[in-house]
Order: C-alpha cells, then sequence, then structure tokens
C-alpha cells in the first residue's frame, strides 16, 4: 500500500506542475481583475500539488498505517469506477461530435444510473434540470458560449 501511496503523490504533483506549465501561456486576469483563461486549471493544477504534498506528509507523520491493507482493483466498486472514468472519456468525445445539450442529455441519466438511480422519472428530469440550468447560467449570466458539435461550427 506505502508503494501506490507513494505512486499517487508523485503522480499528482507531477500532474499538478503539467498542468500549471501547459496554462502558463495563458491570460491570469484582465484589466479589470476578471480572471481569464489560467484560473481554473491553476487552481486545480495547485490543488493536485497540494494534495499530492499531503499524501507524502502522511506517508511520513504515519508510515506504519496503511502498511497492511492491500490493494483490490479488481473490485466491484473499482471496476464501477473505471466504467464511469470510460463513460466520462465517452462523454469528451460526444461533446465534440454531438455539442454541449446532447451530450450531457446523454452523460448525465447514465452516469446517473451506473450510481445506482433507477427511478424512470429522476433519470428523465435530471439531465433536462442539469441542461437547463447550466445552459442559462453560462449563455445568459456569465455570456460565455458552450461547447458547439464540430458539425455545427
Amino acid at each position: 500500500m506505502k508503494r501506490c501511496n507513494v505512486a499517487v503523490a508523485i503522480v499528482s504533483i507531477a500532474l499538478g506542475i503539467l498542468i500549471l506549465w501547459l496554462s502558463s501561456d495563458l491570460s491570469g486576469y484582465d484589466e479589470h481583475g476578471v480572471p481569464g483563461e489560467r484560473y481554473w486549471p491553476a487552481i486545480i493544477a495547485w490543488l493536485l500539488v497540494g494534495l499530492g504534498l499531503l499524501q507524502f506528509l502522511e506517508l511520513w507523520t504515519t508510515p506504519g498505517t496503511n502498511r497492511d491493507k492491500p490493494v483490490d482493483l479488481h473490485s466491484p466498486a473499482v471496476r464501477l469506477a473505471y466504467l464511469g472514468a470510460s463513460v466520462s472519456v465517452l462523454y469528451g468525445i460526444l461533446l465534440l461530435g454531438a455539442g454541449f445539450e446532447l451530450a450531457t442529455l446523454v452523460f448525465v441519466p447514465v452516469l446517473m444510473r451506473l450510481m445506482g438511480e433507477r427511478r424512470i422519472i429522476a433519470l428523465t428530469v435530471a439531465p433536462i434540470v442539469v441542461v437547463g440550468t447550466i445552459y442559462i447560467f453560462f449563455t445568459q449570466v456569465f455570456n460565455t458560449t458552450l461547447p458547439v458539435s464540430v458539425f455545427f461550427e
């Protein structure tokens, strides 16, 4: 378990540094103090670095805590997490081909079903509410565009 924790800490810190490096040429803030393109990637990157450092700190301060715990990467819960990650990757691909609205209308109920939701009304209403809320806030309130299908650009 200790080796896995060290590996997770290293990957987390490396990924955070990579995100900071890749977003270094993006704008931070404009002349009015409004956050630019680098704002959210930088927050996520610093969180990854901080969590990786906390992982190392835990390993250093309590070295024997997780030593005897086995790592099971084939349990049903972990397999479900792999499936959820695969669905998320497919969602990202579907965003390019179908645009935000259609892709999200498909993604939300599929992910809800993976998480155990069985009520048809919830699987039907929740995606509509999610897409509607995000659409209204981002297009009307924040005045930004949502991902559009490459076929409609």
